[in-house]
């Protein structure tokens, strides 16, 4: 996984990726799933979040159970609607 996520409906597990991920200005990222569902987003290098972009839960999905381990950096844009935590990336031993 890699790039944008701009309209993508993601269901509960373990998404990796070697490079940058975010969403675009405006857009929106749908995690769906039951309340005790766990997403990790693993990010190589930098997490963006475009002005006004949103992650969106449904179907019981907490924002609590949802990790994005950063690589780099992470930006939220303005008025963007972010849900989860963000961690650093350990290296590899």
């Amino acid at each position: 996984m890699a790039g944008n996520l701009d309209g993508q409906t993601l269901t509960p597990g373990l998404y990796k990726s070697t490079s940058t991920l975010g969403l675009g200005v405006g857009g929106i990222l749908y995690l769906t799933g039951a309340a005790n569902s766990v997403f990790i987003f693993q990010v190589g290098s930098a997490l963006n979040m475009g002005t006004g972009s949103q992650v969106i839960l449904s179907g019981g999905v907490t924002a609590a159970n949802i990790f994005w381990q950063v690589g780099s950096s992470a930006t939220i844009g303005t008025t963007a609607i972010f849900n989860g935590t963000i961690l650093p990336m350990h290296p590899s031993p």
